[in-house]
């Protein structure tokens, strides 16, 4: 940080100056094994989150047409475009104005309970769950990565010649075997 404030181009800006700072805060994350488990995990599940938007994008497209098509001389002020009928959907996301948007399609016919039903399924369960499901499969490969790191961390710590925890235990399972063999033959 101190030697950054006498870099050129750098000592005048004090808007990079300052997100040069920012840096200190990032070596907490290699600090705290939590934190730095939470950090990979993110990374790992963009890929799928990402795609996953484009799943959501895709659902509201189709809705928000649908919901144009039916709803745009009844409720213009929300379905009177397709942009405007998707920015519906997508606060109906949340479930807090579902109620509401089944008593507007009921004004209009009982047949749309079918369509926000369906909306709420779709949208709302299945995309969330999917994603809960993408977030907590990146955070079991990060555990995974967390713990091979540690491990290779500790495999540097020991001294040569010294056992592994690892080795011992299978040397244990092996004279358990051993012992196991010799006590079936003896019984025979």
């Amino acid at each position: 940080m101190i030697l950054a404030s006498f870099a050129p181009g750098l000592r005048e800006n004090t808007t990079l100056l300052r997100l040069a700072r920012v840096g200190r805060v990032i070596r907490i994350v290699r600090l705290l094994p939590d934190l730095r488990i939470l950090t990979i995990a993110i990374g790992r599940s963009l890929p799928g989150v990402a795609s996953l938007s484009v799943l959501a994008l895709l659902v509201l497209f189709v809705y928000g047409m649908v919901g144009w098509t039916i709803f745009d001389d009844h409720a213009p002020q929300q379905y009177g475009t397709i942009g405007e009928a998707m920015l519906t959907l997508f606060v109906t996301l949340t479930l807090e104005n579902l109620p509401e948007q089944i008593a507007l399609g009921r004004e209009l016919s009982d047949w749309t309970i079918l369509y926000f039903v369906s909306y709420a399924l779709v949208a709302a369960f299945l995309i969330f769950n999917i994603l809960i499901g993408v977030v907590i499969n990146s955070l079991e490969e990060a555990r995974a990565i967390e713990h091979a790191r540690e491990r290779a961390d500790r495999l540097e710590q020991l001294e040569p010649g010294e056992p592994v925890i690892e080795e011992r235990i299978a040397e244990v399972r092996e004279a358990l075997d051993r012992l196991e063999a010799d006590m079936r033959r003896g019984r025979v």
